[in-house]
């Protein structure tokens, strides 16, 4: 599962903050009895230490909300302004496997346009956009996982 990962993140995992071996938590958002997303978080080397990054998506996997839970930028109150979160709100991983981590390859499209909020932490920024794109990833491999347990369950 970790080459799938690394090869769908363009990028190899960092042993210490991204360790395949981790528990994922992922919490479901519940009305009544019926699913209506979830939630998930995942850590990711930042210029300044482990940024946290928390992702609330909807049942289709794209973004409703998107919070760091720590940063320790110095801009971090800009990182975490809705001006700069904002840009994130409907964002799916179709369209962050437009966006090459690396910056080598990337394709024109919505990702590549999302403005960097800090002036002086842009390895935060691009520390962030990849750990959205691990999270979704993840989000997607391990749910995909669970519905093909319950199918064979059933």
């Amino acid at each position: 599962m970790q080459k799938d990962v690394e090869n769908k993140l363009g990028d190899k995992l960092d042993p210490v903050y991204e360790n395949i071996d981790v528990g994922y938590a992922y919490y479901s958002v519940l009305k009544g009895k019926d699913t209506l997303g979830y939630i998930h978080g995942v850590n990711q080397k930042g210029k300044f230490g482990v940024l946290q990054l928390v992702v609330a998506t909807d049942l289709q996997g794209k973004i409703l909300e998107f919070y760091y839970q720590k940063i320790s930028s110095p801009e971090s109150a800009k990182f975490r302004a809705k001006v700069f979160t904002d840009q994130l709100k409907g964002l799916s991983l179709a369209d962050f496997y437009k966006y090459d981590v690396s910056g080598k390859n990337t394709q024109d499209g919505v990702v590549s346009r999302i403005v960097d909020p800090a002036a002086n932490s842009s390895e935060d920024f691009k520390a962030t956009i990849r750990g959205i794109k691990k999270n979704l990833i993840l989000l997607h491999e391990f749910l995909r996982v669970k519905a093909s347990e319950r199918r064979q369950v059933e």
